[in-house]
């Protein structure tokens, strides 16, 4: 059931629960997340999007490294970046990431047991509302920035 979603509160949610996570391999979760950020959707669908994403940035960070998420508008979207620090992706894949069952050739697939259905989801995910994904080697590491539509309660 789609319905207004407090996203402020479940991405420091997420962030608080993967930092948790990480902290056994001295990974920081850093966040700025604006205050009475709100979207349009559905609570599981987009706890899905950001878990997935985030799961993946804590993965690839290496030890004692950091993950940042930021959360904000920008133009009159709403604008999600998770960036992790680990090795990037080949510019000419950046976009076959997010097909279901890729993977990239080379060090972040050989570390990884996953099948490569987390970032198809999250595609999928920000689609159902509205959104768009989109990925870029930020040097070092991997951003992915998501944008939603902003509606009239969304904060910005």
């Amino acid at each position: 059931e789609a319905g207004p979603v407090d996203l402020s509160r479940l991405l420091s949610e997420l962030a608080a629960d993967f930092a948790f996570q990480g902290g056994a391999q001295g990974k920081d979760v850093r966040h700025r997340i604006a205050a009475g950020l709100v979207v349009q959707g559905q609570t599981g669908l987009l706890r899905r999007l950001f878990g997935n994403i985030l799961s993946n940035a804590v993965f690839y960070t290496p030890h004692n490294g950091e993950v940042l998420l930021e959360a904000g508008g920008e133009g009159g979207d709403l604008r999600i970046s998770v960036r992790d620090f680990g090795p990037g992706v080949p510019e000419a894949q950046l976009e076959d990431i997010f097909r279901a069952f890729y993977r990239v050739d080379g060090s972040r697939s050989r570390q990884s047991g996953g099948v490569g259905l987390g970032l198809a989801i999250a595609r999928e995910a920000a689609f159902r509302h509205g959104g768009r994904i989109t990925a870029r080697n930020a040097l070092p590491g991997l951003e992915i920035i998501i944008t939603l539509p902003c509606t009239p309660r969304c904060g910005i």
